[in-house]
């Protein structure tokens, strides 16, 4: 007798698909819902954004990082470098004056010991949508020295004046939100155990 744990579809529903050579999964299946996958949380004391692409070429410019944690919950943080970038007001820009590297911009956070994040999102600038980031990477570190790699968008990402800056600000859905994945990790239904 084989339950959902070890065998996920019904043995007729597979039967019926035997027809078709290639069957596409839509969001009856939740792919599109990545809060459905059960991750193992960052713990990070340090965070760094790094822009290295941006929609005009030019210095970027954003107005707040935002972070969320295991349950949904918000998850502060603080940057005496960077005070911009985790302010709470989105009136304020993080403008980096120099880059990290030729092409590069970054910004570093931290957090209170202990915090988990499993997602972010973050806000555009004021100003006009040429100084939006379309590529990033975040990183993560307990000492703000050694950094590890939490999430790289390296391919051109949508970035629309209104997604961004008045639909996103503190919004829970999920389109808005980028989640953080550790590379070593399988993806796993949040209500139940993959097969070994």
């Amino acid at each position: 007798f084989a339950t959902h744990e070890v065998e996920p579809f019904h043995p007729w529903f597979l039967k019926n698909l035997e027809r078709f050579s290639t069957v596409r999964l839509m969001d009856w299946t939740h792919i599109n819902s990545e809060h459905f996958i059960k991750r193992t949380p960052f713990t990070p004391r340090y965070l760094r954004f790094t822009s290295t692409a941006t929609h005009g070429g030019g210095l970027p410019r954003i107005s707040e990082l935002l972070f969320k944690g295991t349950q949904g919950e918000t998850v502060s943080c603080t940057s005496t470098t960077f005070p911009e970038l985790c302010d709470g007001d989105p009136n304020t820009d993080w403008v980096p004056l120099e880059a990290s590297s030729p092409g590069e911009y970054s910004g570093v956070v931290e957090f209170a010991a202990g915090s988990a994040i499993s997602s972010y999102m973050w806000m555009t600038s004021g100003w006009s949508r040429r100084v939006d980031p379309v590529m990033w990477r975040l990183e993560v570190s307990d000492d703000n020295s050694t950094w590890t790699l939490a999430d790289l968008r390296s391919t051109t990402q949508p970035v629309t004046y209104y997604r961004r800056r008045i639909a996103s600000f503190g919004s829970p859905e999920e389109d808005s939100w980028y989640p953080l994945r550790k590379s070593n990790e399988l993806w796993e239904w949040a209500d139940r155990v993959l097969p070994s």
